[in-house]
């Protein structure tokens, strides 16, 4: 995702500082660091706000580290309908569908 920190000034003089991204042409606002209308404290909700990007954006997915280790030893050799072919199979002998069907085409 790519984070960005905006400045919207308010009606009341204050300076909001927030950390948005756009999705769909949208922005959404992620964080909200606070107001204020002192010219210090803006530059240390910017500080805050870019802390706070690196901490998002350095955190690992939740199964990341165990699907490199269990997944490392095995090889994707594509995808075969044959399990649902034998159950459907199965399935329709078991309540007679093969029957049923060839007595009404009949």
């Amino acid at each position: 995702m790519n984070f960005k920190i905006r400045k919207v000034k308010l009606k009341s003089g204050k300076v909001a500082v927030q950390v948005y991204t756009i999705v769909n042409r949208k922005r959404n606002i992620l964080k909200h660091l606070g107001s204020t209308g002192n010219e210090v404290e803006i530059k240390d909700l910017n500080e805050q706000a870019t802390n706070w990007i690196q901490e998002e954006t350095s955190k690992k997915g939740l199964f990341q580290d165990t699907q490199d280790s269990f997944f490392k030893n095995y090889k994707y050799l594509g995808f075969s309908y044959k399990f649902a072919y034998d159950f459907l199979s199965k399935t329709f002998d078991d309540f007679n569908f093969r029957n049923h069907t060839k007595k009404q085409s009949e």
